[in-house]
């Protein structure tokens, strides 16, 4: 993993600038900062390396084609990089590599069938910059599933792309708050692509390639799309089925182990991580290192089953223990790790992982994207089991039942009473913010309207912001979404889309990154994803478990003792610490200084505090998106108005 950088203007550029600037990003490659700039010198590109294959020099970028056409700033990894130098030697037996990287394997690949054709054929995590000096055209795309980050913006007429947006503060680049941006933070705690913070910068999309010409002039292509009704193999076994994902599994995973550096993996002690570490022990001669966190809270806490899982596989197991003295040491860094407002609370004890995984290690597989692709979170359960019951029933009872259950999720004896009939009858657990999402959701008139409660944090009804800052963020849903949701397969495709590389995805590559530290993601080969999405509904889910797939798959390998615990998820007590230990700083951020009245409504976000300091409410994912924005305007020195 690198960072990677690139100007495009009509003048020449300040060079000594552009370095500046890149060092911005120096975490992200600490190993070598390179840069290139063309004879007119309108045209830099910037690359800071994080060495894992190929450490020479050989490998530094920006990097040149052998016919020098084309110049390459490239962050990732092609995992399928030997298969293609095969290839190019069958095409070409008198070709000469100069190095033993995917980044120049990338380049002849370009150079061989041309940029989108040659891209398709990428499996891998990538975001890049290609700039081609015969026809002076700039290429920015990145991987299928939005792995790696990539800004971009036309701005005056000169075109700026990134990996991060400290880059662009450091150009002095003309940067104005979004309120898209913002919107659409406050409703699911990030900002999906193609928006940004800043209304005049922009995130590439998964699989998209973008053709920039003579800077007033651009186009666009996706070179690879997953079907919102993929096409499903009816003909297909389970046990067909659990073979197929078992060999295309441990192929994943044994193309990312390929490193010449130190390799190691998370482990929560969760389905998702058991099964990569599984496989890493059983494609490798090597015991592999594993990392988790425990937490001295019990609600949050499950360490035990990582260490279980550990004992049984016989890794090199480090454990690290997390306290609230560890979030205050995090808290203050969170605004130069993640670049623009990011509101997932996970965030915190994802970057003392990957700070504390980085002092054994510098590569780490992670078990991202196992639910998204084979069916785990609980509203797949949910509604696979109860659709049918939630959308017969009348309306006037849903809002019955709803209410219920809300008031059932303020009382801590009923809600003690449900956890327990359905940690028991559904294998799930449930916190009082859960209950109370499903409740609200329960009183939806449609499945898409339940979809987006329980993925939006605020809704309409209790906005953060005044009425003139705020927009509906419903009808940006609509432009982003073209289809409708009937099922949970409908749901799974949309959190493949969004969640996934909007929060999930952005939350590992900037905790890792931050410390130097490169993640992989074996779930999201490519191959792996399109099989997934290929399977009939019945393969992935039956009854309350999902996964089954993945289930299936460590039942020879894992006690199903220690699989059939109950899962809450890697969230970190919150709620507890802003009446505690996060207080004073909470306090000081909503209340101190209110000199941003123009876009926040401060009498909503008052009577939030005060229920959930009284403990009436919890609502420590709605403050926590307001403390995010505001600390990260001050700490970035912007101004919240638009």
């Amino acid at each position: 993993m690198c960072g990677i950088a690139g100007v495009w203007s009509t003048n020449s550029l300040n060079r000594d600038r552009f370095v500046s600037a890149l060092k911005s990003m120096y975490h992200r490659g600490p190993d070598n900062l390179g840069t290139w700039f063309s004879m007119d010198g309108n045209v830099g590109l910037g690359h800071t390396r994080l060495a894992i294959i190929d450490l020479e020099e050989s490998g530094n970028q920006p990097m040149t084609s052998n016919s020098g056409r084309y110049v390459l700033t490239f962050n990732g990894e092609i995992y399928n990089y030997k298969e293609l130098r095969n290839e190019l030697s069958q095409l070409n037996p008198n070709i000469i590599f100069s190095s033993s990287s995917d980044t120049e394997i990338l380049l002849y690949v370009i150079e061989y069938f041309g940029v989108i054709e040659g891209i398709k054929k990428l499996n891998g995590m990538f975001a890049a910059g290609l700039w081609d000096k015969s026809d002076k055209n700039m290429y920015l795309f990145r991987d299928r599933s939005g792995e790696k980050p990539l800004y971009y913006g036309h701005i005056n007429s000169v075109l700026y792309f990134a990996s991060e947006l400290k880059f662009f503060n450091k150009l002095g680049a003309d940067l104005r708050l979004s309120p898209e941006g913002v919107n659409m933070f406050f409703a699911q705690g990030n900002i999906p692509a193609p928006f940004s913070i800043y209304k005049n910068i922009f995130k590439a999309l998964p699989a998209q390639i973008m053709t920039f010409k003579n800077f007033d002039s651009s186009s666009s292509t996706t070179y690879w799309e997953l079907p919102s009704n993929p096409d499903i193999n009816l003909n297909i076994s389970f046990e067909s089925a659990s073979k197929d994902f078992e060999n295309l599994f441990l192929q994943s995973v044994s193309e990312q182990m390929v490193s010449d550096v130190s390799l190691g993996a998370f482990l929560s002690g969760g389905i998702d991580s058991s099964a990569v570490v599984a496989a890493m022990q059983e494609v490798s001669e090597n015991k592999a290192q594993t990392h988790s966190i425990g937490f001295a809270e019990d609600d949050y806490d499950e360490s035990h089953a990582a260490r279980e899982i550990a004992n049984h596989l016989k890794t090199d197991h480090h454990e690290f223990q997390f306290t609230a003295k560890d979030a205050l040491a995090v808290i203050p860094k969170l605004n130069q790790v993640y670049c623009e407002p990011f509101a997932d609370s996970s965030q915190i004890p994802t970057f003392f992982l990957c700070q504390e995984t980085k002092k054994s290690v510098t590569v780490a597989l992670s078990g991202d994207g196992g639910d998204e692709l084979f069916g785990g979170y609980n509203r797949y359960i949910l509604f696979n089991r109860f659709q049918k019951l939630i959308t017969n029933c009348p309306m006037p009872l849903r809002l019955v039942l709803g209410k219920i259950l809300i008031l059932a999720s303020r009382n801590n004896i009923s809600l003690a009473f449900f956890d327990f009939f359905a940690t028991k009858l559904l294998n799930l657990q449930f916190s009082s913010e859960k209950l109370e999402k499903i409740s609200i959701a329960l009183m939806q008139s449609s499945i898409t309207e339940m979809y987006y409660v329980l993925l939006q944090q605020w809704n309409q009804s209790n906005w953060p912001l005044i009425d003139q800052a705020s927009i509906d963020v419903q009808t940006i849903y609509s432009e982003l979404n073209s289809t409708s949701i009937d099922s949970f397969e409908d749901m799974r495709f949309h959190d493949y889309k969004n969640y996934l590389p909007n929060d999930i995805l952005v939350k590992v590559d900037r905790a890792a990154m931050a410390n130097s530290l490169e993640t992989r993601v074996p779930f999201l080969d490519a191959r792996l994803i399109e099989f997934a999405f290929s399977l009939p509904p019945n393969y992935l889910i039956k009854g309350n478990q999902g996964k089954l797939l993945i289930r299936k798959f460590l039942e020879k390998r894992v006690p199903k003792s220690i699989l059939d615990q109950p899962k809450s998820g890697f969230g970190v007590p919150i709620e507890h610490w802003l009446r505690g230990p996060l207080r004073l700083w909470a306090e000081s951020l909503l209340f101190e200084n209110q000199d941003d009245s123009n876009i926040f409504d401060h009498a909503v976000i008052q009577k939030k505090w005060m229920e959930h300091m009284n403990s009436t409410q919890n609502w420590h994912h709605h403050l926590w998106s307001v403390l995010m924005l505001k600390s990260w305007s001050k700490d970035n020195n912007i101004n919240l108005i638009f």
